[in-house]
């Protein structure tokens, strides 16, 4: 039945989030500039290189890519689900996708700028109008979805050399901020959790409704589509021939590390220039990700069975409560409020973060699975969508 959980979607799931917190680290740790220009604070040098280089090379994007796809099939399969069991799906639907970005708009303000819980819920109410068309179709219409946010990257690059001064410097904060702008970035994280209001407000703005219109919006709306597809396909259930994940895996990193490889070359190779890597490296890059994390996906069909699949499910039907959890630990280690570690430490280090965090997510996740139905924001998220409170204990 569609409302019944498939269990190969809830692994990779957590696969994607545990994947997600190897980017969303680096934000939690230092200026936000970092993100986008690795070189925003100086260049990178030694182990931080290396590991800058492996995790661009894997991770960024990728993971993210993965995990909307896991959401755009999680769109049908709630529909479905509703509709099956007599209920007015659109209704609920609409009212899930609320709730999410009202979510989100908390957790940027109050927790961590990098959210992407609203671009979600927004980009959710879009694409379900697609859910009864055909694989083909939707395949086509995601293609068309990211072409055309591409073309509006290409298009200011195209127009760059003739921007007004004023234009190029405001983006210098997303790019190449100078010292006092980072020193007073850093200031703002370093102190208490009203300080940073100073910081997070604006950023938080920027994320949520620019990168809404001009960024993630158009990606995250094709790769649902994609996931859509991927659903109709019986791929993201777990269900293909094993050959088929197989072929993701190979097609997927053979083609997309490569290109990845290829735009971190040019990416350094310019200097990492704003009129270059801002506007062309950045879709290289983002284009790339689109095959990797179709690797990522026949990876995990590959990868059945192994010791780590059911507590990496665990983590995937808890997907929301940890990536809540992420963001108040991670800000909690680095931002004035907790331990004030903003700004101190390096690309080597934060993998320490994440790994602890990774062991934390596995072993909380199945063991609160033990006792409880659901993640405990899993448990509110469905009570205010449906307007009542199940029974959360076992």
């Amino acid at each position: 039945m569609a409302s019944e959980r498939i269990d190969f979607i809830d692994y990779v799931r957590g696969v994607a989030l545990l994947g997600i917190l190897l980017m969303n680290v680096q934000s939690f740790s230092g200026i936000a500039a970092l993100y986008l220009n690795p070189t925003a604070a100086g260049p990178l040098v030694g182990s931080d290189f290396w590991v800058w280089a492996v995790v661009r090379l894997l991770a960024d994007q990728k993971f993210l890519g993965l995990f909307a796809m896991l959401f755009g099939a999680g769109l049908v399969l709630f529909f479905e689900g509703a509709q099956a069991r007599g209920e007015d799906a659109p209704r609920l639907l609409r009212r899930r996708m609320g709730w999410l970005m009202l979510f989100g708009v908390l957790h940027a303000t109050l927790i961590w700028h990098g959210d992407v819980l609203f671009c979600y819920g927004a980009c959710g109410l879009v694409v379900i109008g697609a859910r009864s068309w055909s694989p083909r179709r939707l395949l086509l219409t995601a293609l068309g979805v990211s072409a055309a946010g591409s073309s509006l990257w290409l298009a200011g690059g195209l127009s760059f050399r003739w921007w007004p001064p004023d234009m190029v410097e405001a983006l210098a904060p997303s790019w190449m901020p100078s010292a006092a702008m980072q020193a007073a970035e850093i200031a703002a994280y370093r102190s208490g959790w009203l300080g940073q209001m100073a910081a997070r407000l604006p950023q938080a703005l920027e994320n949520e409704l620019g990168g809404l219109v001009f960024a993630m919006g158009w990606k995250a709306a094709s790769l649902m589509l994609l996931g859509m597809a991927l659903y109709r396909l019986d791929i993201l259930t777990g269900r293909a021939p094993a050959a088929t994940y197989r072929r993701l895996a190979s097609c997927g990193f053979g083609i997309g590390l490569p290109l990845t490889l290829a735009g971190m070359t040019a990416d350094t190779l310019s200097g990492w220039d704003v009129g270059f890597s801002f506007f062309y490296g950045a879709q290289i890059h983002g284009w790339a990700s689109y095959p990797v994390a179709l690797g990522w996906l026949g990876l995990c069909g590959m990868w059945r069975g192994h010791a780590l699949e059911a507590p990496l499910a665990a983590v995937g039907r808890t997907a929301f409560s940890n990536y809540i959890l992420h963001s108040v630990v991670g800000t909690w280690l680095f931002y004035g409020h907790g331990l004030g570690l903003f700004g101190t430490v390096g690309r080597t280090g934060q993998l320490v973060v994440v790994a602890g965090l990774w062991t934390l997510n596995l072993a909380l996740s199945a063991l609160w699975l033990r006792w409880f139905r659901q993640g405990p924001l899993e448990w509110v998220w469905r009570g205010l969508v449906r307007g009542t409170f199940d029974r959360l204990r076992r």
